[in-house]
């Protein structure tokens, strides 16, 4: 059998460490290791992690001295780790019952998959969660070869999709290709697992097999909340993407493609609240058309038709706007 390493790395998350490492112990397939690293943190989350690692005897816990960061303690672990597969978490994220169980068997069977993952269920800071995150196209699981990655997945999905928390290396293929790259910041899992998968396919299970928790102050939200740093994130990953290093792997129509949509969905974003200030407006009216009397149904109908045009065409001026902005910022950053 494969041999599983599990990487779980922890800043003040004293409150949820311990879910995290409880829901990696209890797998029916367990890691044959687990490396947790404590950055450094000012909370209980030494004690916490300490009375697990009493109880566990594959769990080995590692202090940095002074916070490093997600990326460097990520690092540390992965020079340590010895597994044919990783798995590498965060702290205020779980896994499923039967992730290892269903995804490394997975893996077994198609020994030339460089990357194995399940789909990842999104939950909000109160519990509530989000729909699944996945691969629609694929409804068994399987083996997805490199050029159907690109095609029915990358292609197909959202440019920001990433599926971070439900996936493992390949450990060799993550070192191939230099581990997770610092530079790309809060992108640098998910780039590491396209530059893998487009060259060695992956495995996929269509259930859900991990919980990515939102959480405000983590690296993936600051991140997100931030359109200039993540404009800068986007044009360091495509040039890594283009680099000769990789140039191989990403065709450089995709590489354009997903430059673009992931740019268009930063401007989106910072468009969100008039979008949702719309959708609001028109789920009102549709309720009101409902109860009124025909003419006056006639009136909402209209009018909000009318809302509907006159949205869509400042949405767009809207968006130019904002696109414009943000080039201009990052000439700006850039000239710094």
């Amino acid at each position: 059998m494969a041999t599983v390493s599990a990487l779980l790395c922890n800043y003040n998350h004293g409150r949820l460490v311990g879910r995290a490492i409880e829901a990696l112990v209890a797998q029916s397939r367990p890691p044959d290791e687990l490396i947790v690293v404590d950055d450094g943190s000012t909370d209980d989350s030494a004690a916490v992690i300490r009375s697990w690692a009493g109880r566990v005897p594959f769990l080995r816990f590692l202090q940095n001295e002074a916070n490093l960061g997600f990326h460097a303690s990520s690092v540390r672990a992965l020079a340590l780790a010895q597994g044919d597969y990783v798995y590498s978490g965060a702290a205020d994220d779980y896994v499923l019952p039967g992730f290892f169980e269903a995804v490394v068997g997975l893996c077994e069977r198609f020994p030339q998959a460089g990357i194995g993952c399940g789909q990842m269920v999104t939950e909000w800071p109160d519990g509530t969660r989000r729909r699944s995150d996945g691969y629609r196209r694929f409804t068994a699981p399987g083996y997805i070869p490199p050029e159907r990655y690109l095609t029915d997945c990358l292609e197909t999905e959202p440019p920001t999709q990433a599926l971070s928390s439900s996936t493992i290396y390949r450990r060799q293929c993550l070192l191939e290709i230099g581990g997770w790259p610092a530079e790309l910041g809060s992108w640098c899992d998910t780039f590491a697992i396209r530059a893998i998968g487009l060259k060695y396919g992956l495995c996929y299970v269509p259930q859900d097999v991990a919980v990515w928790c939102v959480n405000p102050g983590g690296l993936s939200q600051s991140t997100l909340v931030d359109p200039l740093k993540s404009l800068q994130i986007v044009r360091r990953a495509a040039a890594k993407m283009r680099s000769p290093v990789f140039a191989e792997r990403f065709p450089a129509g995709y590489v354009q493609q997903w430059e673009a949509g992931t740019f268009d969905a930063i401007v989106r974003q910072q468009l969100q609240p008039a979008i949702d200030g719309h959708q609001e407006v028109q789920r009102l009216c549709s309720e009101a058309a409902q109860i009124a009397s025909p003419w006056r149904r006639c009136m909402i109908e209209t009018s909000r038709h009318a809302l509907k045009v006159a949205y869509r065409m400042s949405f767009f001026v809207l968006k130019g706007m904002v696109a414009r902005s943000l080039r201009r910022a990052e000439q700006v950053s850039t000239a710094r």
